[in-house]
């Protein structure tokens, strides 16, 4: 197995419960695009979809001309691509599920979920790309309105994009296929709405792994907020730096803590063309 890559995002503000689920989920959707999962940037592909869905919907309010008799005689190639909207359409929804039921879950676990992940591959026993997302404990009570996500979100992206490692990872080519999101908390919280108990399961040491853990500051910044200097309670194994223990826990340790899997199976496509023509360009086109 080829050694993982471990970038470490050293953050200069305190780490909220939103922020965590907001930076997962942004790094998320950054996977599925450098991956080849996606034909387009995550934000791209959801503003096409509002703006034909917007078309359809102004098209239907628009009086239709009956008096000559005929039916409008629709080409293939916008049969075609009314086929593959649909089906693109359900693949974005079903992500947008995936990753709202993670945000609830990292939001209302009070600090007590160690890490989340995406696995990418045909099932989540072969992967062939693993992504690990760590946190650090949170401190009690502070405010995501004193806290706004955006300059962590810097951070964590100018960490990515300066990571040459990470980037030969991304050269190497990956066709479409299933993409399995997990996340790792305490086994005492079974309760859960979009993901489920996976007893006894391990992220396999086969593929490649990319390994990003948030790291706090190393001094606490002055907040008006009013939170706590009082950290939730997380194993003592956190802030390992073993690369090796990262990877992967033994089944046996006795770590009170449990990987979950979400509902909803992520599905990678590629952009269709149609005669030449992205076919995202042909949905705007055809009405």
């Amino acid at each position: 197995m080829p050694a993982p890559v471990l970038i470490d995002v050293n953050l200069k503000d305190v780490l909220t419960a939103s922020m965590c689920s907001h930076l997962a989920i942004e790094f998320f959707k950054h996977i599925a695009y450098q991956r080849q999962q996606l034909p387009f940037p995550y934000k791209q592909l959801q503003s096409v979809i509002r703006r034909k869905d917007t078309l359809e919907t102004n098209a239907d309010d628009q009086p239709v001309d009956n008096t000559s008799g005929r039916t409008i005689h629709r080409s293939c190639q916008v049969v075609q691509a009314e086929t593959e909207f649909k089906k693109v359409k359900a693949i974005m929804e079903s992500m947008q599920t995936a990753f709202q039921c993670l945000e609830e879950e990292i939001c209302n676990a009070n600090g007590m979920v160690e890490e989340v992940a995406m696995i990418l591959g045909a099932t989540p026993l072969s992967p062939r790309d693993v992504y690990r997302f760590q946190y650090p404990p949170l401190l009690h009570g502070h405010l995501d309105s004193k806290h706004p996500h955006q300059s962590s979100l810097l951070e964590l992206f100018r960490c990515l994009i300066s990571s040459e490692q990470l980037h030969t990872f991304f050269n190497q080519p990956l066709s479409p296929t299933n993409m399995y999101l997990f996340l790792r908390k305490n086994n005492t919280d079974l309760v859960s709405c979009g993901f489920s108990p996976k007893e006894r399961y391990n992220i396999p040491m086969s593929g490649k792994h990319a390994i990003i853990r948030l790291m706090p500051p190393t001094s606490l910044p002055k907040c008006i907020c009013g939170g706590t200097n009082i950290f939730s309670d997380k194993p003592k194994d956190q802030n390992d730096s073993h690369v090796e223990h990262v990877i992967e826990s033994k089944p046996d340790e006795p770590q009170g803590l449990l990987w979950f899997q979400a509902h909803h199976t992520l599905k990678g496509f590629k952009d269709v063309k149609i005669n030449g023509t992205s076919v995202s360009t042909v949905w705007l086109q055809s009405r």
